[in-house]
């Protein structure tokens, strides 16, 4: 998510990752519910399946922080959202100051102390701006990284899945469907990340 020149276009990309990150939240919902279920699993395998139950407490807390992270952005969104529409809102005074500067006479102005005043502002929004931005991403990134750590986690589990006797394609299901939805949670954030 780029910052434009344009802060509706902005408001709009903020809000496609809101979207976004939504389907990431329901997404890690899934992924607790499934390892929970996995860990159940484990119990009922014994000793055997100690690495698939420890995989998929991993699991758990893979997407516990996942979820947290997601809130941590919620967060950031509405401030950068605040920030866009107060941009948007000081645009539009600017454009109004300066048409108007351009009809009053000449000589000492006092619009043109207001015009100059409300783009010193519109610089400062901009700078806030581009920081959320920058914040947004880097959690983009972070949850990136979790999410390939997650798949590293899936794949740990499948390998223990064998370990499972007579549940081991049952282990080996539980753990397929976990990687699965943590590869379409990486596919959101990298889409996101664009």
């Amino acid at each position: 998510m780029a910052v434009s020149h344009s802060a509706t276009t902005t408001l709009t990309e903020v809000a496609q990752l809101h979207q976004g990150i939504k389907l990431i939240v329901r997404g890690a919902e899934q992924i607790t519910v499934e390892a929970l279920n996995a860990m159940l699993k484990a119990k009922r395998v014994g000793d055997h399946a100690l690495g698939f139950g420890a995989s998929t407490a991993e699991l758990r807390r893979f997407s516990g922080r996942l979820s947290q992270l997601m809130d941590e952005l919620n967060a950031s969104i509405g401030k950068q959202v605040t920030r866009v529409a107060t941009l948007n809102r000081f645009n539009r005074t600017f454009r109004m100051q300066q048409e108007a500067c351009r009809h009053s006479p000449s000589g000492r102005n006092p619009m043109r102390q207001l015009v100059a005043k409300k783009a010193q502002q519109i610089d400062q929004i901009m700078v806030q701006v581009v920081g959320g931005d920058h914040d947004l991403r880097q959690r983009l990134k972070q949850a990136e990284k979790l999410c390939q750590i997650g798949l590293a986690n899936a794949r740990a589990a499948k390998i223990e899945a064998v370990y499972g006797g007579d549940m081991a394609p049952e282990l080996k299901h539980v753990s397929d469907t976990i990687e699965v939805k943590i590869e379409e949670l990486l596919r959101i954030v990298k889409s996101l990340c664009r």
